[in-house]
């Protein structure tokens, strides 16, 4: 399982479906902010919980791992056309173009709106939310554009707006208090070293682990307390325990769900509407909450709950084969298709943490809408206008 896909899963696995059990079990961090009430809630659940949950997930895991196992089997492998680097670097001339707008709306709602965003968690979510929303998604889509840029070593001044708003951008969301989308940025192209090119492992090892633990010094320094080493454990292991507080009240709460429609799933596409076109878009679709009694007290919801609620124990396993699939099948196309292996690293950078925190309504959009809907529109466009410059010349040269 050398694959990045594979790498990053099982990362989430363990960090949010399998470390906050034992944190419960030993009862670890009992005396930090919110943990007397998350212990409460975990003395809840019985052995015969803790046991349907861990089969539940183990088999969950194979499920995803099902798909390429089998290819391994069978010694099968998939494989795309070709991207011609001459052809390649022509669209991309364009596809940056046209990307220039998209630069300047980004820049432009940082900076005007640059006091409301660093409150971070001292504002209410509904002030900054919208101001939020349209800079993330414009930022992942310029992420997906810099990533194919420098994959194609494309590296030309038109390149250069796009690769400054995706850095500048993403330290704006990261003093916003909206770290995950930072966490993306440095995944892709962290992912793109870890599987496409050489580097001395210890090298990217220091590297990553300097940029986890900035991470972590970002999220004491907006608590205002002082760094110690036990307030960094708090903090790395916070993240999956409080997400995990809505799988633990799940279990107790709710019977074992088998089967279910996914009501919720299918109501995320809805969320691919901008907001300025459908302002109360959160209105037409279906919440968790609507179909399953759990809490969520800080938001993040854990990746069980989202499956079991949506889709119940037999279609989650069909799910998550199909997702399995998918990521298989995009890793062997992104093998010799630059704008493929774009896509793959993006989808990638979503898989450690945010799908497996975020729940559908945010990952079904930046998987088909931030990474491939947008993205698909500018490239077919930037072929368009290449092919009629391209005949507008020859019509000149013949004349």
């Amino acid at each position: 399982m050398h694959k990045l896909h594979s790498k990053f899963f099982i990362f989430g696995f363990l960090y949010y479906l399998i470390l906050p059990l034992f944190v419960g079990v030993y009862s670890l961090f009992v005396n930090y902010p919110g943990m007397s009430r998350w212990h409460d809630d975990f003395l809840l659940l019985n052995e015969n919980d803790i046991l349907i949950y861990f089969l539940t997930i183990s088999t969950f895991l194979f499920s995803f791992f099902l798909f390429d196992v089998f290819l391994k089997f069978i010694n099968k492998k998939i494989y795309f056309l070709k991207t011609d680097a001459i052809i390649l670097h022509k669209e991309l001339y364009w596809v940056n173009l046209i990307c220039i707008p998209l630069v300047i709306f980004s820049v432009f709602i940082s900076i005007f709106n640059f006091s409301l965003l660093i409150k971070g968690y001292a504002v209410d979510h509904h002030q900054v939310a919208a101001v939020k929303g349209m800079l993330t998604t414009s930022t992942m889509v310029l992420l997906y554009v810099a990533l194919v840029n420098y994959i194609s070593k494309y590296d030309k001044l038109i390149t250069k707006p796009v690769l400054y708003c995706v850095i500048f951008s993403s330290f704006i969301l990261l003093f916003s208090g909206t770290r995950m989308y930072s966490l993306i940025v440095i995944l892709a192209f962290l992912g793109n070293y870890i599987t496409y090119r050489t580097i001395n492992k210890k090298l990217l090892f220091s590297i990553s682990a300097g940029l986890f633990v900035l991470l972590l010094l970002v999220g004491l320094l907006r608590m205002g307390s002082d760094v110690k080493l036990d307030l960094l454990a708090y903090i790395f292991l916070a993240e999956p325990i409080f997400t995990w507080w809505s799988a633990s009240t799940y279990l107790s709460g709710n019977e074992f769900n088998f089967l279910s429609t996914p009501i919720s799933f299918f109501s995320s596409v809805i969320n691919f509407i901008p907001s300025f076109l459908l302002p109360n878009k959160s209105m037409y679709m279906v919440d968790l909450s609507e179909l399953a009694t759990f809490e969520a007290p800080l938001g993040a919801n854990s990746i069980y709950v989202g499956i079991q609620a949506n889709f119940g124990y037999f279609f989650g396993l069909i799910y998550l084969f199909f997702l399995g699939v998918f990521y298989t099948v995009l890793n062997m196309m992104a093998r010799s298709n630059m704008y493929i292996r774009a896509y793959y690293l993006c989808c990638c950078a979503v898989l450690p943490f945010q799908f497996f925190r975020d729940g559908f309504f945010i990952v079904n959009k930046q998987v088909m809408w931030n990474f491939l809907i947008v993205p698909l529109f500018i490239i077919v466009l930037s072929k368009i206008i290449l092919i009629i410059v391209d005949r507008k010349n020859k019509v000149l040269v013949r004349d």
